[in-house]
């Protein structure tokens, strides 16, 4: 199974004969207005006269960074896109208008796209109000169930899920994890500024330690999922348009992936760039 990342948390998936899409994000900006635009950063051309024939396209969430009109606008009508029930209706119908062929799936069925075998699970009821909507995948070959691995961005771990690692579900090769610290630096305007005093407040950059940010997303977001799972870091990847600070901090996937392996005995934690592949032998 090969996972090329595409940027910020947009991955193409491609196993045997099959392509599938996760939250495709393929401009230099996303944002569903023209008053506002995200860049997206690091920067990147893609290609998408380029692209292998898609067989689907999953869309986890409404949010801006994974629903994106202007890439979904460029896809090929008639593309497979599939949403959960919990989305808005409006998004639904914005892909219909797109020409798009919409289909809607609960969280109790498996959806098979040719070669690649996709369960989705809902985020649980702890995790934050605005994240609730939150599709995770479990993403496997058809017949070796082995063969898998897990996409869990923008919401805390299906409770489901790690509670039936080793039964239900077989170890995951890999897991795709997002750094959404968004750290501003000292006295910048961020996504936490108005919700002071809540603890997360502390994500001014002033206080913030980038190791607690590596133990964050690698050992307490992790907890129930295997040591030896294989760790892709993504997300961050965007430059605030109303200010003029640049990247956000410890937004370098990389060099955090980097880090988190100097500091472990197995190097198994990865921060693509956009545009590398990452191929899971099995």
């Amino acid at each position: 199974m090969q996972l090329t990342f595409v940027g910020h948390q947009s991955w193409l998936i491609s196993h045997k004969n099959t392509n599938i899409l996760i939250v495709p994000v393929l401009g230099s900006t996303m944002g569903n207005t023209r008053y506002i635009k995200f860049e997206i950063y690091p920067p990147r051309n893609v290609d998408v006269s380029n692209m292998p024939s898609i067989d689907a396209v999953f869309i986890s969430h409404e949010h801006v960074d994974h629903f994106d009109i202007d890439t979904l606008s460029i896809l090929p009508k008639g593309t497979t896109i599939y949403i959960s029930l919990l989305m808005p209706i409006c998004i639904k119908t914005a892909l219909e208008h797109l020409g798009h062929n919409v289909i809607l799936h609960s969280f109790k069925e498996e959806i098979r796209v040719k070669d690649i075998k996709i369960k989705p699970f809902s985020a649980p009821y702890e995790t934050i109000l605005w994240e609730s909507r939150v599709t995770q995948y479990l993403v496997s070959d058809v017949d070796e169930e082995k063969c898998n691995g897990f996409i869990a961005v923008d919401a805390i771990i299906s409770e489901e899920y790690i509670e039936g690692i080793g039964d239900q579900y077989p170890n995951p090769q890999w897991i795709i994890v997002a750094n959404n610290s968004q750290c501003t630096p000292k006295q910048a305007q961020g996504a936490y500024t108005n919700l002071l005093p809540l603890e997360s407040s502390r994500l001014s950059g002033k206080n913030y330690r980038g190791v607690k940010l590596l133990n964050s997303i690698l050992i307490d977001y992790l907890d129930g999922i295997p040591e030896e799972t294989k760790i892709l870091i993504c997300g961050n990847g965007f430059i605030n348009p109303r200010e003029n600070y640049g990247p956000f901090l410890f937004s370098y996937n990389k060099v955090l992936s980097e880090i988190a392996n100097q500091l472990s005995i197995k190097e198994n934690v990865c921060g693509p760039y956009p545009g590398e592949v990452i191929e899971v032998i099995d």
